[in-house]
């Protein structure tokens, strides 16, 4: 019969123990693995969610300061400097009959570096004068600034012609000379004062009232308030409130706007 060896039992029985240990460890150091990368996994969760968290907030600070500087923006400064004859914050230009005189009124928004307004201007100027000084309808200017800086210092000398009773005189001056004015890079400064003595605008005061941009704020309100009617581009004419469809360019301009405020040419 034969007879196990007692070396070989004791040697199976400590491998056994052996690899029991073994495993033991390795099921230990997988376990602890595990718990490390779940801890890692949700610090980087943690992190993502605070980054997340930031990113959002710093979005609602942004859109908040935009906001904020559109609201500053759209605000009428009701204590700006305007021209003479003009009652309220980013009012136009009244000639002709008084307002509530009972007369057609026609308000003009044009913008002085603006081609089409200088279009529509040559075609409507001499039926507006005439209604203008006959007191047949109330004509209100309200120039305004869309097309950049030489449109902003334009309308604000408009407002400093206006001090110095040549307004209309002015107005029609700055159209005639725009295509020279858009070949030198637009309205400037100088320029203006120097159309402004060849109206009689020779005084120290009117070129001091340009340089300075005295009435700069009233053509940016007239502008916004302008924007908030609904007109964004130029030349746009109303009639007692109304919207007219008036064509620059149009030779029959002139004839429709007297249809529409049943004044027949004279």
């Amino acid at each position: 019969m034969a007879k196990s060896r007692p070396g070989r039992g004791r040697s199976h029985r400590n491998s056994a123990r052996t690899d029991s240990r073994s495993g033991g460890r390795t099921a230990t150091q997988t376990a602890r693995r595990e718990k490390v990368a779940a801890m890692q996994a949700a610090e980087r969760r943690k992190a993502q969610r605070n980054r997340v968290i930031v990113a959002v907030a710093l979005l609602a600070g942004i859109i908040g300061l935009v906001l904020l500087i559109q609201t500053q923006r759209d605000k009428i400064d009701t204590s700006a400097a305007r021209p003479a004859g003009v009652a309220d914050a980013a009012g136009g230009i009244s000639v002709g009959a008084p307002a509530g005189s009972g007369q057609p009124v026609i308000e003009i928004y044009e913008d002085f570096a603006c081609p089409h307004c200088k279009d529509l201007e040559a075609t409507l100027a001499p039926t507006l004068h005439e209604l203008a000084d006959t007191g047949a309808a109330t004509v209100i200017y309200r120039p305004i600034a869309i097309l950049g800086p030489g449109s902003t210092k334009a309308a604000a000398a408009a407002g400093c012609a206006q001090d110095g009773g040549q307004f209309r005189a002015f107005h029609d001056a700055l159209f005639a000379n725009q295509q020279a004015a858009a070949e030198a890079g637009g309205f400037s400064t100088q320029m203006l004062v120097d159309l402004g003595r060849q109206v009689g605008l020779d005084s120290p005061e009117f070129a001091s009232c340009v340089e300075d941009q005295t009435y700069q704020r009233w053509g940016r309100d007239a502008t916004t308030e302008a924007s908030k009617r609904g007109v964004h581009t130029t030349p746009t004419v109303y009639l007692n409130g109304e919207r007219l469809n008036l064509v620059a360019g149009d030779p029959n301009a002139a004839a429709q706007l007297r249809d529409a405020i049943g004044q027949p040419a004279g």
